[in-house]
């Protein structure tokens, strides 16, 4: 009975949640995305499912967002690299994963998973028949779920992270545990996910580490060249790359710019927010100290600040850093700390990162930097100014990165068995 009311109020909160999204679409253009990508997509993978051969094997990976897609993304090619022949569907919740993500090569069918109502993922599963599905870290939708188990599909969730105070763990949701129940296999990141959902009564886990770390890996092995970023660094001693940030971040790195002598350093700043408002302000107050990179010409070498106002490079930028900072650790939480510390420097970031595992690892190692202010900021990078510092920081960020890879090519093994 407490079931059936759950899954009730479950499906109310999808259909009012959907309500909001279209009053919400009227004023908000993401929201919009959100809408106009769904309109007669069903249609569209109808005809595109009836060209599909019938017998290949076929996995479907979800993900949320950019952010997932990044961590399902190793997974995805070494499968296809292993099974050639192989279909693989992939999906995304948010428009910002979508949007950038709808071309990815590796998928033979890239769209927008629909509302969690019962009619709709009832339509899905049985239109794109999957044999496998993935799930990318969370996102946990009970109608999606339950049509896949009900078809006898292997449910898998990959790279996950769990908290006790997660809705689904707790004492008095059954719907949450009869969701977990729908999984064969649980792929988690650290020992204390596994405790967790062994104190749930889930028995099927196994810890396989974080499947991002063979993504920044495999990026670091092979980065952009980015010759104009080269030249803007040129024979500085110290680059500070400081990517993800935000209007908090921002006032962090102009206040040590404004209050230090940093003659032999250069700044890459790489905005979380790139839209022209914002890249103007940031203009306006690091004015006398850089430019952006779209207006940077090599005649301008003693600039010592470069906004970088592109997608995609910051990734390739972290090479030329000798140190790094992560923004979003005085907001909602940190941004990609693995990027940065991928080629081995330190890396600061700021007080909420609690949530994030490697955050802490870093922390204990001296390898991440937690700050508190502008004032903690200026202390902690003037005392990792010495090489030898840099050299002893490097060597622990190479040992870490060598005992947390290979997630990705135990993922895939389990999938093909």
């Amino acid at each position: 009975m407490l079931t059936w009311i759950q899954e009730s109020c479950y499906n109310i909160s999808m259909a009012l949640l959907g309500l909001a999204i279209r009053v919400g679409s009227i004023f908000n253009p993401k929201l919009k995305a959100w809408i106009s990508g769904r309109n007669g997509q069903y249609n569209r993978l109808k005809s595109a499912v009836g060209n599909l051969p019938k017998s290949a094997k076929r996995y479907w990976f979800h993900c949320a967002s950019l952010g997932e897609f990044e961590q399902g993304r190793p997974v995805m090619e070494l499968l296809r690299q292993q099974e050639p022949e192989a279909l693989i569907f992939l999906s995304f919740f948010s428009p910002s994963g979508y949007t950038i993500r709808k071309d990815y090569p590796v998928a033979d069918l890239v769209f927008y998973l629909p509302l969690d109502l019962p009619h709709a993922a009832k339509k899905y599963v049985a239109l794109l028949e999957p044999d496998t599905f993935i799930l990318v870290k969370y996102e946990f939708w009970y109608n999606l779920l339950r049509q896949l188990h009900a078809k006898q599909t292997r449910l898998f969730l990959i790279s996950a992270a769990f908290r006790r105070k997660q809705w689904f763990l707790q004492p008095n949701i059954q719907l949450g545990k009869k969701m977990l129940g729908f999984f064969s296999h649980f792929y988690v990141q650290d020992r204390q996910s596994k405790e967790i959902l062994q104190q749930a009564g889930i028995e099927a886990v196994s810890i396989a580490g974080d499947t991002r770390v063979d993504r920044v890996l495999d990026q670091a092995a092979n980065p952009k060249p980015l010759d104009k970023i080269r030249r803007f660094v040129g024979e500085a001693n110290r680059v500070l790359v400081a990517g993800s940030t935000w209007p908090p971040d921002e006032k962090i790195i102009h206040d040590w710019l404004t209050t230090s002598d940093l003659k032999n350093w250069k700044i890459i700043l790489a905005p979380h927010q790139i839209d022209e408002n914002h890249l103007k302000v940031l203009e306006e107050t690091f004015a006398e100290a850089g430019t952006r990179y779209s207006k940077w010409e090599s005649n301008q070498a003693s600039t010592p600040l470069l906004i970088l106002d592109t997608i995609g490079d910051l990734s390739s930028a972290y090479q030329f850093a000798t140190h790094t900072y992560v923004g979003g650790g005085f907001g909602k939480g940190i941004h990609n700390l693995l990027e940065a510390v991928a080629y081995g420097p330190p890396v600061f970031y700021g007080p909420k990162h609690e949530k994030f595992k490697e955050a802490i690892e870093l922390k204990e190692l001296a390898i991440g930097q937690v700050i508190q202010s502008a004032a903690d900021f200026k202390e902690k990078i003037g005392k990792l100014e010495d090489e030898q510092k840099l050299t002893e920081i490097r060597k622990k960020a190479a040992g870490w990165f060598a005992k947390s890879k290979g997630a990705s090519a135990l993922i895939v093994d389990a999938l093909s068995r």
